[in-house]
């Protein structure tokens, strides 16, 4: 599966940036395991382009929340949060209280309050049930404490109402939903390969 998307990467993806951006110094590099394609490139141009014109804000973004206008419409909404689970969140299954991993969570994290706070008010809105937890975190890198805000979507319910009012784009999502969906339950540490392998069988 990674090979798929390092070729949409580099035959699709790529070129458009190199024409949009006038650049030739393009850099992928891609993890199979994490299954995860990152591009890079060196431009005080574009940099000052996404932070200063389209306002991105650079790293660490404590501080972010989301445009106001996401919130005139519910479709506006389910893309924005889409695209936030298939970016940054995670689903995973937990054992709870039986010896297999079968019970599904839906969970973002941000260190952003403000994001924080919208996305549990866009789940609200579109009828999901949401929990929120504030945790000190503490990064030995900056010896710096700080907080994470995580946000749970709990249970089969959730989980089957995401799915068909939303959807995963990201293959590493769908391939545990899946494989959940087909055999009860869904491993940690496998990857979509071996998920995707396991769905076949």
């Amino acid at each position: 599966f990674i090979f798929f998307l390092k070729s949409c990467y580099c035959f699709i993806l790529i070129p458009r940036k190199r024409k949009l951006f006038n650049l030739d110094n393009i850099k992928i590099e891609s993890s199979s395991r994490n299954n995860e394609i990152k591009i890079r490139t060196k431009s005080k141009a574009i940099l000052t382009f996404f932070r200063d014109v389209i306002m991105v804000q650079e790293s660490p973004k404590n501080h972010i929340s989301t445009p106001l206008w996401i919130f005139k419409s519910n479709e506006f909404q389910k893309a924005f949060i889409r695209g936030i689970i298939d970016s940054d969140g995670t689903l995973k299954f937990l054992k709870k209280h039986k010896n297999k991993h079968y019970y599904p969570v839906i969970q973002i994290c941000t260190k952003s309050k403000f994001l924080a706070l919208d996305i549990m008010k866009i789940l609200k809105n579109l009828n999901f049930k949401a929990n929120m937890i504030t945790v000190n975190s503490y990064d030995k890198r900056v010896n710096r404490k700080y907080l994470k805000y995580y946000i749970d979507l709990n249970g089969v319910g959730n989980l089957e109402k995401w799915v068909k009012e939303i959807g995963f784009s990201n293959m590493k999502h769908k391939s545990k939903y899946l494989l959940w969906e087909r055999h009860g339950y869904c491993d940690i540490g496998t990857t979509t390969s071996e998920r995707m392998g396991k769905w076949w069988a």
